[in-house]
């Protein structure tokens, strides 16, 4: 015989009788990258790969040419022979496609040709990943679908969380619409890849019916697909990427772009002039980021903050602004509808309305922003003083205590200093003084011909510095002058720290004031009198 004929027998054995060399360990090792536990859909719990072995697939016998192409043999099923065709989507994802498991001894390639190009694509996830940045950044407002009609008014939601490997889905019922619910989703996404002109992500899901320990009901493919207003995005059903398009799938979505880093929405320069602004009584602080463009909250005494980002701004003066937001907070998100009106360069009025879980509803007047909502008032840190809304010495009184002497009390205005108030009362004696910042007029929307002015007064209490509103009222048709003290400059504000009716008994002349000063110490006749005077003329 030959030699070439002898080794065309040899060769021809060799294709029907794997020899050692073929079956040996050490033709085949895994990738590293492989290595840790997955999870693959409809298998009882998780598999382990380490560089030789896939738990249930059986041990790797042979890596051939085709680097995606391994023979595994399992000792479960016979010792049979199977071929897997593996892609590694992610370090997160692995992808495969499986031969048959073949008893009958054939050639390595052969079993490989008879993967079906119809054999259904399977995927692992791996457990426990470390997540990756989703591929949908933003906030945006979608409507979806399950087949069964588009869900579309009210409009549901979706935004990136400050940890960006993290969106929020807020779904909203639609009446009428099938399989609509209102509920809120978390996605942790963990992988993203391209497959030719289609884009994936893959990410665990987590909310008040889906836990990520249920790792069948909580594993969830995506693909999405980027147009001029947003995304389109399909959702699979199991955990599974068996989806292809953006337009089909368990649920559709069509999102529409309202925010996104560096957006256009800003607010005001003469709001922005200045960048923290507290409330009167220093229980919320208002910090505006660099770009101006979001508002933190937070509240005194607790670490809870919450970040108000600017979405759009529905309309603008010089000093008034209506703008909605976006409410982050941790990962919880909604929207607010905020007006911001400036009093002066370094006094503003602010209201923000309720918890609305759409954008396009957050200020409407009778679901999230009524007249129930309250307003207020907040400064910046310094105030520079100013001249005080009156001047002059007033005789005061409270309508709702009798004639006594806890009933005497005086106001001297502007007298030693412009922008000084004192006010006294009898007995107990005791002074207190009140310095001017920032003076404005209203107009009293309750009664005609009636206007306001207000001043942001700071004054010492026994630990501390303090502000308050000081409010200056002059009913004409009554011919009235009231003073009041409250927490706060908005009508909606029921916190008053005192309230009196005035009658004006002289103006800052030393003398007036020599009197006055005279007829406190003495109870004098001439004090007595001017109160009597007062009690009968608010008694009419």
């Amino acid at each position: 015989m030959n030699k070439g004929w002898l080794t065309f027998v040899l060769s021809l054995l060799q294709s029907y009788y794997p020899t050692s060399c073929q079956t040996g360990l050490d033709n085949c090792i895994l990738p590293s990258s492989w290595s840790g536990l997955w999870f693959e859909s409809g298998v009882r719990g998780a598999i382990s790969i380490n560089t030789s072995t896939v738990l249930h697939k059986g041990k790797c016998m042979k890596q051939l040419k085709h680097p995606s192409q391994f023979i595994f043999k399992n000792s479960q099923e016979g010792n049979c022979l199977r071929c897997l065709s593996i892609h590694q989507k992610h370090a997160n994802v692995l992808q495969y496609k499986e031969s048959k498991c073949i008893t009958e001894r054939k050639n390595y390639k052969e079993i490989c040709r008879s993967i079906s190009v119809d054999e259904p694509l399977k995927s692992l996830f791996r457990v426990n990943a470390s997540g990756v940045d989703c591929p949908i950044h933003g906030t945006y407002s979608f409507s979806y679908s399950r087949g069964h009609g588009l869900c579309s008014y009210p409009l549901s939601s979706l935004h990136q969380c400050s940890d960006k490997s993290r969106l929020v889905f807020s779904y909203q019922a639609c009446v009428d619409i099938k399989g609509s619910q209102s509920q809120t989703e978390q996605a942790h996404c963990i992988a993203d890849w391209k497959e030719g002109s289609t884009y994936y992500f893959v990410a665990q899901m987590n909310s008040s019916h889906v836990s990520t320990v249920d790792q069948e009901s909580s594993f969830r493919c995506f693909v999405y697909k980027e147009i001029h207003t947003g995304f389109l995005l399909s959702q699979s059903a199991e955990a599974k990427c068996n989806l292809y398009t953006a337009t089909e799938g368990y649920r559709t979505m069509s999102l529409k772009r309202l925010k996104e880093d560096g957006s256009s929405c800003h607010f005001p320069a003469w709001f922005t002039a200045h960048r923290r602004y507290h409330s009167l009584s220093y229980s919320n602080a208002y910090q505006i980021n660099q770009a101006g463009n979001a508002l933190t909250l937070e509240t005194t005494g607790t670490h809870e903050t919450t970040k108000l980002e600017c979405l759009n701004m529905k309309s603008e003066t010089n000093t008034t602004a209506l703008f909605t937001v976006q409410s982050v907070q941790s990962c919880s998100v909604g929207f607010h509808c905020i007006q911001v009106v400036k009093k002066t360069e370094n006094i503003f009025y602010i209201k923000i309305g309720r918890l609305s879980p759409n954008n396009e509803d957050a200020c409407h007047t009778q679901l999230f922003f009524d007249n129930t909502i309250p307003t207020t008032t907040i400064t910046t840190a310094h105030l520079h003083a100013s001249i005080c809304p009156l001047t002059g010495n007033y005789a005061l009184r409270n309508k709702n205590i009798s004639s006594n002497c806890s009933n005497q009390v005086t106001l001297s205005s502007g007298c030693h200093n412009s922008h000084k108030m004192k006010l006294t009362t009898i007995c107990p004696k005791e002074i207190k003084d009140y310095s001017c910042h920032g003076n404005w007029e209203e107009e009293n929307e309750d009664v005609l011909f009636s206007k306001k002015s207000f001043s942001i007064v700071s004054y010492k209490t026994e630990s501390t510095s303090a502000k308050g509103c000081f409010i200056k009222h002059f009913n004409e048709k009554l011919d009235e002058l009231s003073l009041s003290l409250k927490a706060d400059c908005s009508d909606s504000s029921s916190d008053i720290m005192w309230s009196y009716t005035a009658l004006n008994y002289g103006d800052c002349a030393p003398t007036a004031l020599a009197t006055s000063n005279s007829a406190l110490q003495k109870s004098s006749t001439i004090t007595v009198i001017l109160l009597t005077k007062l009690i009968h003329m608010l008694a009419s």
